[in-house]
């Protein structure tokens, strides 16, 4: 089978699009198939390249609020090539549906969340509105199937009138790389072993609740033993410093890192007291669910696909509300967490999910003609 994924990012950008669709085209060529990745250039990638078998090819797209826009005659070429087109949200699935249909080919869209209006929740109402609008266009075009990374996501699309029918929930595999060069969360912010360590990491989003973890601190700060600090693993440190001044907190119990590459991770989560995930809205949740899978504590939020993905020792408060969450981190410096049975997101089960999908189509494709 010849998948071409056409995608506003791809590897090396790590946010969880990104790590969901690196592991897939990965493991289907393992699994004997030909697969292309049509994305944006960015600094410092190659235009070409062949990476774990998979053909990169990497264009300059212009963007929209951050988003960039695929241009169809670079497309073309490749759809023209393919047996399956794969897309996702956002700005990429319009040409890639518009460039299939061109030329007969089945277009599958990964729909990672639907914020519907809870746009408003984190932007100002003008641009919460241009997104919502042009979210609802999105996902009501008519793509052959949508692949849905939660149930909680497959709930929001098919309230924003797409048909239960054409929806598909096939959860990512979580797989985080106990990797040996993983520096330790004491090495990283060169601290003592006495410091227990709160820690968020992941990207510094609108929808990850940052701010709701930051009025959480500056309320518990004088309320927990001198020991615990909070750290961030970000790819904006610069930001967090300055929203420590704006929420009045003690600088001296934030200590702040840029990103780490994803695959030197798995040290730092393992040796944090409690991973923290405030996040407003979420599609999936692999801070989540990688935390859970290194058997180190998580307090989140109960945002979006949260619920499903949370296990082991955990905590869990109401979304947005940082009072809330002010008690669980109080809870957790005395070691009181719940407990959930585990929960594996295994990539066998995932690439096998998507590979019969593709095959339905495909199938139902050659039954009508």
């Amino acid at each position: 089978m010849k998948i071409c994924f056409i995608l506003e990012n791809f590897y090396p950008k790590t946010g969880g699009g990104e790590i969901l669709f690196y592991n897939l085209a990965k493991r289907l060529v393992q699994e004997g198939h030909s697969v292309r990745v049509v994305t944006s250039h960015f600094d410092k990638t190659k235009k070409e390249e062949l990476l774990d078998g998979i053909k990169i090819y990497r264009y300059k797209w212009p963007s929209f609020l951050n988003h960039a826009i695929a241009k169809k005659s670079d497309l073309e070429p490749h759809v023209r090539w393919a047996d399956i087109v794969h897309t996702s949200t956002y700005t990429a699935a319009i040409p890639a549906l518009r460039v299939s249909n061109k030329y007969g080919k089945h277009c599958i869209i990964t729909v990672h969340e639907v914020l519907g209006r809870k746009w408003y929740w984190v932007e100002n109402p003008i641009i919460a509105t241009l997104l919502f609008i042009f979210e609802e266009y999105v996902v009501r075009q008519n793509f052959d199937a949508y692949h849905c990374v939660s149930k909680a996501t497959a709930g929001d699309l098919e309230n924003a009138g797409v048909d239960r029918e054409r929806i598909f929930t096939i959860y990512p595999g979580v797989d985080i790389a106990k990797s040996k060069e993983s520096p330790t969360i004491y090495k990283l912010f060169s601290i003592n072993k006495t410091k227990k360590i709160f820690l968020y990491y992941g990207r510094y989003g609108k929808t990850k609740g940052i701010n709701i973890l930051l009025k959480a601190i500056a309320l518990v700060q004088t309320q927990i033993p001198k020991e615990f600090m909070f750290g961030f693993v970000t790819d904006n440190p610069e930001k967090i410093a300055d929203d420590i001044k704006k929420y009045g907190i003690n600088p001296e119990i934030i200590l702040n890192h840029l990103g780490v590459p994803h695959d030197k991770i798995s040290g730092i989560i393992k040796s944090a007291y409690c991973v923290i995930v405030p996040s407003i809205t979420e599609g999936f949740g692999f801070t989540t669910a990688e935390t859970c899978q290194l058997s180190t504590p998580v307090i989140c939020s109960d945002a979006g696909s949260l619920l499903e993905v949370v296990s082991g020792k955990c905590s869990v408060f109401e979304n947005r509300n940082h009072f809330d969450l002010v008690q669980k981190i109080k809870l957790a410096v005395k070691i009181q967490f719940g407990f959930i049975i585990p929960r594996h997101f295994l990539w066998v089960k995932t690439d096998r999910a998507i590979e019969e999908l593709y095959q339905k189509l495909l199938k139902d494709n050659t039954d009508e003609n």
